[in-house]
């Protein structure tokens, strides 16, 4: 990370984020200095990371959470297609539907509304895809080259 006084050209401070004392050690009450931060990717991904474990929970509560939504979904999903494998008629495929419609549309609506906002919303889907498709191979390779 770099804080270069924009004022004057100095770099103020170079060095890993974790020893940045703060702007505040360099802002003096004699002189109005213009700063820019400069961060690597891994040091902008590690103070976002550290803003959502202060904002949102740390890595384990997110992943309790999670894990709490694929284990609701996979539940709902299991039961819609236990109940699809033997529906005879369209009334009884809309019956099958309805429970994970009703635990759904809430949500759905919050979201459409944008009342709720999903990450890979602002990431962008093929962004997302991408990064499962990249996590899966590699973790593919490991158990591959375990077995």
């Amino acid at each position: 990370m770099k804080l270069i006084n924009k004022t004057t050209g100095i770099v103020e401070f170079d060095g890993p984020a974790a020893q940045f004392p703060g702007i505040d050690v360099f802002q003096h009450d004699e002189v109005n200095a213009e700063f820019e931060l400069i961060c690597t990717a891994d040091e902008q991904r590690a103070s976002l990371r550290d803003k959502i474990t202060v904002n949102a929970g740390d890595t384990e509560s997110l992943l309790g959470t999670a894990t709490d939504g694929m284990h609701l979904l996979l539940y709902q999903v299991a039961k819609l297609s236990a109940q699809l494998s033997t529906a005879e008629s369209l009334a009884q495929v809309r019956a099958a539907a309805q429970e994970l419609n009703t635990l759904l549309a809430d949500f759905v609506t919050k979201v459409d509304n944008q009342e709720v906002k999903l990450p890979y919303q602002t990431k962008g889907v093929d962004v997302v895809m991408q990064d499962i498709e990249n996590r899966a191979s590699a973790v593919n390779q490991l158990i591959t080259e375990a077995s």
